[in-house]
């Protein structure tokens, strides 16, 4: 079975995952979050976010208070990869970029 390739705006709630690190249950984000994250709509969040539990490229974290959160797995991180043609030193520099505009902000 070929694999699903999602909408280019899809992979933005599995790209803020992967470089704020968000890999295991305690590292997670609410549904919350990635709408802030991803200036998606919630109906889009949800709907996308119930696709990659399906595919497999994303679970359920620990709860933060009342609210599911989502951590990417090794096989949505693989997919990502695959779809942009990434390899692991290109989501190592993702990851240290997102904290280099953190820190830039903290800055501030």
């Amino acid at each position: 079975m070929a694999e699903t390739i999602f909408n280019k705006n899809d992979y933005r709630i599995l790209e803020s995952l992967i470089e704020r690190k968000c890999n295991a249950p305690a590292a997670s984000l609410t549904i919350k979050q990635l709408i802030n994250l991803t200036d998606m709509s919630q109906s889009k969040v949800r709907s996308v976010k119930n696709n990659f539990l399906l595919m497999h490229f994303i679970e359920e974290g620990s709860k933060d208070s009342n609210n599911k959160t989502f951590f990417y797995t090794e096989k949505g991180l693989n997919h990502f990869k695959s779809v942009f043609a990434f390899n692991d030193d290109d989501i190592k520099e993702m990851m240290v970029n997102f904290e280099k505009s953190l820190s830039k902000i903290e800055e501030e």
